[in-house]
């Protein structure tokens, strides 16, 4: 049989490689857990791919602390549109993310999950589509579905 190798996104790699050279230790929202795509955005997403189940689980950030990110739960502060409550006690506070679930097709080969990140009234989501390639989870495409 065989072996396809399939290459990572070349954007995708620059970017890692900037945020692996960064030091800034700026503040990001994270929410608290991963949640089905929402309804709106799951009529993009091809009946191929499904969650393995609709459990939601909190996302462990204290393993991900480093000096380039001081990663806090979203539920740390009241929300507001704007994030003023963040900005008023992190001066560093660059965001909020939240995640999807991950979908897999039936073969478990392929994936997709949304990623959100929003800044205030600029928002953006987009989607990652990642593959399976020799026992790993690569990013093979990153699809913006909208800005605000």
């Amino acid at each position: 049989m065989q072996s396809t190798v399939i290459k990572e996104n070349p954007d995708c790699v620059r970017e890692r490689e900037a945020l692996r050279n960064d030091t800034l230790n700026l503040v990001l929202a994270i929410s608290d857990s991963v949640h089905l795509i929402y309804q709106d955005d799951a009529r993009f997403v091809s009946k191929e791919f499904q969650p393995l189940n609709a459990n939601k689980y909190r996302i462990d950030i204290p393993k991900y602390q480093s000096q380039k990110f001081n990663f806090k739960y979203l539920s740390e502060l009241k929300p507001d549109y704007e994030y003023e409550n963040w900005e008023a006690k992190y001066p560093k506070f660059a965001g909020e993310l939240s995640f999807s679930k991950i979908y897999f097709d039936k073969k478990k080969e392929k994936a997709i999950m949304t990623v959100e990140y929003g800044c205030g009234s600029k928002c953006g989501l987009g989607y990652l589509y990642l593959e399976n390639v020799n026992q790993k989870w690569i990013v093979i495409k990153v699809e913006s579905t909208w800005i605000a």
